[in-house]
């Protein structure tokens, strides 16, 4: 009968996670991290020879642009498709954190851990864009899960699925060196410290450091390496700040203070502080390394931090809070509890039914204003699927040119070109080409001549060589942001 209950609970928090995330996935604009991801996807997918597009252009690695490509394939709406796809990977590691709390704490710490991951506004955020970084908090998760299992059961077959997994890493994202890292100190220190620790098995050792190898091999052979390393050192402290590296480190330190607590809520991130003394020690000292460690690179290392970059060392650190929340309700702390259920509860509303009240949260001109940019500013997409809707209801019944300005800021040319990536649409005709210069616009009046022609653009980007030819037909606006997508009639 426990059983059963149990399973019960399990499933019905499972169904919160996804009804949460499905609002959110459906609900949320594009971003333009998403947009440019999924378009370089599709074009990368679309020919062996741009196979490795995103590295060439970008100095992205290639995994994740594939996936995302993949994903944006899958529905009409390719933001939709990246995004679900990327939800499927986080419904794995669902699973994965219940299994990783029960086995590391208990079963109540685990029920309580899952319920953490479904409703907190960072965890719902990314578990469903299209980044990178959504992918490196599920396999987070998964990796630790499987170092513990092999603590406990010292089997080749544990050892050969951590090899695959952190074979994975590298072709995700740079930063994940952190959790290779804290990968080889865990695997290393659980084989040095086991009760069957033997030389003898020092196959068992090997083995993910040569999977790693070959993975590491592989990459540096089909991969220019020097593209990613120079992308990735344009956000070092080291280079470009205008601030001393003290005055750099405390700004980074209380953004990522700020943040956590927006993103998991201020009693949530103060949870853990309860009940400590009662954690499994050793436990207790790899769930925090593998959150404090990537915490203190990030403040060192960071030019300019981002709440997504450090998201993923979060997933060891609720098993941590949820631990503590448990004890907690031992304790019969119900005011706590009861404010803590409510305050994380409205934040979730918000940021499901009312973003740009939720990321409002982040004050203007304030160290966290940045996290504004998911609902405010240029990189948040509202109004671009509106334009496109638009344009699809305005446009003629004879052959039209819908023309786009190639510019990797400028979000509705990218989802604009993935949505019609190899599709064929009648009665409209894409050119999509930076028109920067008097002779791009030369060319496109030679390409279109007397033929009908609509422009789609974010108005900060419209190229001011091409602004004489453009009368604004309709604009999308945003809350609090001067910025809109605008559909423009173009006429030479």
């Amino acid at each position: 009968m426990e059983k059963l209950y149990n399973n019960k609970l399990l499933l019905y928090i499972f169904l919160l996670f996804l009804l949460i995330r499905f609002i959110f996935i459906f609900n949320f604009p594009p971003f333009i991290d998403e947009s440019n991801y999924i378009q370089a996807g599709k074009i990368s997918l679309s020919q062996e020879s741009f196979r490795f597009f995103a590295t060439d252009y970008w100095g992205k690695e290639a995994l994740p642009i594939w996936f995302f490509g993949f994903g944006g394939n899958l529905t009409e709406d390719p933001i939709i498709g990246a995004r679900l796809l990327v939800l499927f990977v986080s419904s794995i590691s669902f699973f994965y954190l219940f299994f990783l709390t029960k086995k590391i704490l208990s079963i109540q710490a685990a029920f309580v851990a899952t319920f953490l991951y479904a409703i907190c506004p960072g965890f719902i955020i990314f578990n469903s864009l299209a980044q990178q970084d959504s992918l490196l908090l599920a396999l987070n998760i998964i990796i630790l899960y499987y170092l513990f299992e092999f603590k406990e059961s010292f089997r080749v077959k544990d050892s050969i699925i951590i090899g695959i997994l952190i074979s994975t890493l590298v072709w995700i994202k740079a930063t994940s060196v952190i959790i290779l890292a804290l990968t080889s100190f865990t695997f290393v220190f659980f084989f040095l410290t086991h009760e069957k620790f033997n030389l003898r098995k020092i196959y068992l050792l090997i083995i993910p450091f040569i999977t790693l190898i070959l993975s590491i091999i592989i990459l540096t052979k089909t991969t220019d390496l020097s593209l990613i390393l120079e992308q990735t050192s344009k956000y070092s402290s080291l280079k470009d700040s205008n601030l001393s590296l003290i005055s750099l480190w405390l700004k980074n330190f209380l953004f990522v203070t700020l943040t956590l607590m927006i993103y998991l809520s201020p009693l949530v991130f103060f949870s853990f502080i309860f009940s400590l003394n009662k954690l499994k020690k050793r436990n207790f000292f790899i769930l925090s390394l593998w959150t404090i460690v990537p915490l203190i690179f990030f403040i060192l290392a960071s030019n300019e931090i981002k709440a997504r970059y450090f998201i993923y060392s979060l997933g060891a650190f609720l098993p941590i809070i949820s631990y503590s929340i448990y004890n907690l309700i031992k304790q019969r702390k119900k005011y706590y509890i009861s404010a803590l259920g409510v305050l994380l509860f409205l934040e979730t509303i918000l940021l499901i039914f009312n973003p740009y009240l939720f990321f409002s949260i982040f004050p203007k001109n304030s160290l966290v204003e940045a996290e504004r940019d998911y609902a405010y500013s240029w990189p948040s997409g509202y109004g671009v699927k509106e334009a496109l809707n638009y344009f699809k209801d305005i446009r003629p019944d004879k052959p039209v040119f819908l023309i786009l300005h190639d510019h990797p800021s400028n979000l509705p040319s990218s989802y604009i070109m993935s949505y019609y990536f190899n599709r064929e649409f009648e009665n409209t005709k894409l050119i999509i080409a930076s028109f920067e210069s008097k002779e791009n616009v030369g060319s496109l009046k030679n390409n279109i001549k007397n033929e009908s022609g609509y422009f789609i653009s974010n108005s900060i980007f419209v190229p001011k060589a091409l602004k004489p030819n453009l009368t604004l037909i309709k604009k999308f606006e945003k809350q609090g942001s001067e910025d809109f997508t605008g559909v423009y009639s173009l006429k030479f």
